[in-house]
């Protein structure tokens, strides 16, 4: 025993020597890389530094910003200041985004950011009044915006004071997320002030604390790190010594505790693993014969505990998998929107070139009406009524793009239906492939919506008819679709077709019909067929109804 004892304390005391080893080697290591990123942030801040004063003293433009009328807005008046921001977003390639940059001109009362904003709108306007009353003519200084702390960076010549700012968040993110560890800190001081949260006064008293004086790297602030005493490894091996403290004891115990446990335990929990291997859900609620082990009853209680878990579980996983079909239903609603959002940019784009701001306030207009209803709600169903209400406004875009000779919009829907519900954009998508695929300017293209109830089966049903004028389906693609095997969306066409298909099946399951034809007369028509129901009381929908036209 002396010599386990002895042993032992050899093994502690080379613990303790790792331990002590170990934490001078991490901080070695830390202070290396630390000083290799103050080094490197001390490279881009003088970089900054160059570029700033580089730009105030010889760019043109920005000489021109500072005699712009106030409340200028003429293209001519702006067009320095976008050559300005070009400059910058390249310089950025480089110093990266978190330095952001604005300019104030006192003379004229001007100021606007030079760089993509990466703050709040509600700061930038807590920025902009700041500069406006700011009396301090030191170079870099801290500034709190809305509760949040920034470092500031002003430069000024011959009427014109150029900003930088940066988050110090920003600064301290690259050690954070590659070189520090859980539980470690990093804030940052200016002339003895933290500019970020410095660590908890508690948790600092034991814990070994770096600091990097920004003077030793040319740097306005200056780094301070604080690391844990003791780390996870370091942890485990203090539990370590405790193990091998505790290990004689458990020797000792460890004879008595087997021949113990064999005559109490071994034998009756061979006869009880017997009895475990016949419950099932359906006799749970019976108890297991006592086997001398006073433990027994709870444990049964335990298994019965067990077996409830697993139904619930069970409907847990089922409730999961509706959620899951409903959120690939909103996923699908969202593939239709993004591609008419930027053609409707474009458009409003070339009409401000071309000085039509009538047709572009219309257009901007009738677009802002119907993205308001689509961000209005997330449901899966709508009233038709409100479906309908959102194909005219797109019609009336499509009018206002390509003009009322192009296209227009029949709707033969008898009032009595609108309080039923459909599919969120299940309309409005084919009448934009009318659009899509049908506008030619050669001929006016005539796009049909119109509604009945049909019975099947004893049972009503809501059937939708869109048609248009436009060119047929293709005999392969009509005979596809016609199957209920549409396009895949990866294949790049007809995605709203497709996830029509998808959201049908998964709101009605095969209790639905879509049917597509190519009219002898000259287009092409869409037949769809829903289970018909309302889903809330007309007091509810005309509620709706109202506020979606407000």
């Amino acid at each position: 025993m002396v010599i386990l004892g002895v042993l032992g304390m050899l093994n502690i005391g080379l613990i303790l020597f790792t331990i002590s080893a170990s934490q001078t080697e991490q901080t070695a290591r830390l202070r290396q890389t630390t000083a290799a990123y103050m080094q490197q942030t001390s490279h881009t801040v003088r970089a900054v530094d160059h570029f700033m004063t580089y730009t105030i003293v010889n760019d043109d433009d920005l000489t021109l910003l500072t005699t712009i009328p106030k409340n200028e807005q003429s293209y001519d008046a702006i067009k320095p200041l976008e050559h300005i921001r070009s400059r910058v977003f390249d310089f950025q390639y480089s110093s990266g985004n978190a330095y952001q940059f604005f300019i104030y001109s006192p003379s004229n009362d001007f100021f606007a950011n030079i760089s993509p904003l990466e703050m709040s709108y509600d700061r930038y306007l807590a920025m902009q009044s700041h500069v406006r009353r700011e009396k301090s003519d030191a170079s870099w200084q801290q500034v709190t915006l809305l509760g949040k702390i920034y470092l500031l960076h002003r430069l000024t010549y011959e009427g014109a004071v150029l900003y930088c700012v940066i988050a110090p968040e920003s600064l301290t993110a690259p050690l954070r997320q590659s070189t520090l560890r859980s539980g470690d800190g990093a804030y940052l001081s200016l002339n003895g002030l933290p500019l970020t949260k410095s660590p908890n006064t508690r948790k600092a008293a034991t814990a070994r604390q770096l600091n990097f004086n920004g003077e030793d790297y040319n740097l306005p602030f200056s780094l301070h790190i604080t690391v844990r005493q003791f780390n996870l490894p370091e942890q485990l091996t203090v539990i370590q010594i405790v193990i091998v403290l505790l290990s004689t004891v458990i020797g000792i115990l460890a004879f008595v505790g087997v021949v113990y446990l064999w005559r109490n335990f071994a034998i009756p929990l061979r006869s009880f693993s017997s009895a475990l291997s016949v419950i099932t859900e359906d006799n749970a609620d019976e108890k297991i014969k006592n086997y001398r082990i006073s433990e027994i009853d709870a444990v049964n209680e335990q298994i019965r505990s067990l077996l409830s878990q697993t139904k619930k579980l069970k409907l847990s996983l089922y409730e999961q998998e509706i959620a899951q079909k409903q959120s690939q239903i909103q996923l699908m609603r969202i593939q239709l929107r993004p591609h008419f959002y930027l053609n409707i940019l474009s458009t409003i784009d070339s009409m401000i070139q071309i000085s039509e701001t009538k047709n572009a306030h219309a257009l901007i207009m009738a677009t802002t009406k119907y993205l308001r209803y689509l961000l209005r709600t997330n449901a899966d169903l709508v009233p038709l009524a409100e479906e309908l209400q959102l194909v005219t406004e797109y019609v009336q875009i499509q009018q206002i793009r390509y003009g009322h000779d192009v296209l227009a919009l029949s709707v033969t829907v008898p009032p009595t239906l609108h309080l039923y519900c459909v599919p969120q954009l299940i309309v409005q998508v084919f009448v934009e492939n009318a659009v899509k695929y049908g506008v030619t300017f050669d001929q006016q293209t005539q796009v049909g919506v119109a509604g009945n109830l049909v019975t099947h089966h004893a049972q009503n049903y809501l059937h939708l008819r869109v048609s248009n004028t436009g060119p047929w389906f293709p005999d392969t693609l009509l005979t596809q679709l016609n199957e209920g095997h549409p396009p895949l969306p990866s294949q790049g066409q007809h995605i709203g077709i497709a996830n029509v298909f998808s959201r049908l099946r998964m709101l009605y399951g095969t209790d639905f019909a879509l049917h597509f034809t190519n009219l002898d007369t000259g287009g092409i028509a869409i037949d769809i067929e829903i289970p018909a129901h309302t889903g809330k009381t007309p007091k509810e929908l005309a509620h709706d109804a109202s506020t979606a036209r407000r």
